[in-house]
């Protein structure tokens, strides 16, 4: 019994964070961030199929063998591209997605959020993260 009770208990905390979020920030509070997730993710993904589609046309061609390499090769090139393209869209998304600032009820300023978050995004961040120091670990 111990085990269905302590197996629900994932459950039973998700409903009660969303139960609190909505009754304390509004039912589009569950929903902050999904346009931009969403944008960010179609655009990755259609770059990365693309990518893997033609990476592979063209490897097919230049060696006349379709083996797993073949594939192997095409989707690791398309996962090192994309996430390279990528990572600027997060490093100015992420921050906006938390903003505590953020009130539904001012949807029509979302642009102006948008353009203004991502500006002081960049002038905090673009300082600091180089090319190399993006994709390294912090140093203490």
């Amino acid at each position: 019994m111990y085990l269905i009770k302590e197996a629900g208990r994932p459950v039973q905390e998700t409903v009660s964070i969303v139960g609190t979020i909505r009754k304390n920030e509004g039912i589009l509070a569950l929903f902050r961030g999904l346009g931009l997730n969403l944008a960010g993710f179609v655009a990755a993904t259609a770059l990365k199929f693309l990518l893997y589609g033609n990476t592979k046309t063209v490897l097919v061609g230049f060696t006349g063998v379709e083996n797993g390499w073949t594939h192997l090769s095409p989707g690791m090139i398309a996962g090192v591209v994309t996430s390279t393209a990528a990572n600027p869209f997060w490093m100015i998304k992420t921050p906006l997605q938390l903003d505590q600032s953020w009130d539904p009820s001012r949807l029509s300023e979302a642009h102006h959020q948008l353009s203004s978050g991502s500006r002081r995004v960049l002038q905090h961040d673009a300082t600091y993260h180089t090319p190399c120091r993006v994709y390294s670990a912090p140093r203490h």
